[in-house]
């Protein structure tokens, strides 16, 4: 696939102003799509507490493995068998929110993204809060290798179980939560996939995309809100758009200078508000898939750089 769309250079955000803390409804179009990234959100909460209260199956799986028993075994797929339910839960809510992601993009990424941002915040807001969600989520994650090895080890005894009328993961599905939860950041490959699709038909997405970033990025300059919540929120969002402009960027990602993104002076607010270990520096470095690329400017590389 070739380059669809080419940014001028830096997209200026003076005349956009997006209330983060009080947009309301345009329409009636925007309160069908915002209602929908409602309910999904107030699901979000439910998602996070379940990851963070996550309990690996290790005593199992090491006993069934080096005591290996009838018994042993039953107790390690039963144990397993519940935190695979908890995982596919986890799976079929990404392909949720990265749907409706992708559906506020629609509306929002439309060739006039200015005007589209000033007169649908509502949106806007929605669609950042989804990826303040998805940062959270993957942080989360990322702290839990035994998802991963649970969930191995159900797949390496499923047929064996075949016949279990209690198991919801079968075969197929448990070779795509499988692909799933092998990315280091699950919920936003998701959002990345969606999105990318739609960047096939919508050559306005990174746009979109750009213009998120920027916005933020100038509410936080201006100190426009006096709330930290808020400021906090922006600052994740403003983040999330970075990290999946890059994952769908056909033209270098988004830390060279024709990305449209106010990226150095993006960075530059992140590791000054966040000390050098916080988990939005390292989405920046870790989560990105240009950042180690020889185009990366060497003044942005330095600021992320611990190693420098």
């Amino acid at each position: 696939m070739g380059a669809l769309f080419s940014f001028p250079g830096r997209i200026d955000v003076s005349d956009v102003f997006v209330d983060f803390e009080s947009a309301q409804y345009s329409d009636d179009s925007e309160r069908v799509i915002c209602d929908a990234a409602e309910e999904i959100l107030s699901r979000s909460y439910r998602m996070t507490e379940m990851l963070e209260a996550y309990c690996n199956c290790g005593t199992y799986i090491r006993k069934a493995l080096s005591e290996p028993s009838s018994k042993s075994e039953l107790e390690a797929f039963l144990a397993v068998k519940l935190n695979v339910d908890v995982i596919s839960a986890f799976y079929t809510y990404s392909k949720e929110v990265a749907n409706i992601v992708r559906d506020l993009l629609k509306f929002l990424a439309t060739g006039q993204e200015k005007e589209a941002f000033c007169s649908h915040q509502y949106s806007v807001k929605q669609f950042g809060r989804l990826l303040d969600f998805v940062l959270r989520f993957d942080e989360l994650k990322m702290q839990r290798p035994g998802i991963q090895n649970d969930f191995s080890y159900y797949r390496r005894v499923l047929a064996k179980h075949a016949n279990d009328p209690d198991i919801k993961v079968r075969d197929e599905e448990a070779s795509f939560i499988s692909l799933y939860i092998a990315q280091s950041i699950p919920m936003m490959s998701a959002l990345a996939k969606a999105t990318s699709s739609l960047y096939v038909s919508n050559p306005n997405v990174p746009q979109a995309l750009a213009l998120t970033s920027n916005v933020c990025l100038e509410l936080l300059k201006s100190k426009r809100f006096q709330s930290p919540e808020t400021n906090q929120l922006l600052t994740r969002i403003m983040v999330g758009a970075i990290v999946l402009f890059d994952h769908i960027s056909l033209e270098g990602g988004a830390f060279v200078k024709k990305s449209g993104i106010n990226i150095k002076q993006a960075v530059q607010l992140v590791v000054k508000e966040y000390p050098s270990t916080s988990s939005l520096t390292n989405m920046l470095r870790y989560s990105t898939l240009h950042f180690a690329d020889d185009s990366t400017p060497n003044g942005i590389r330095s600021l992320l750089d611990v190693d420098k």
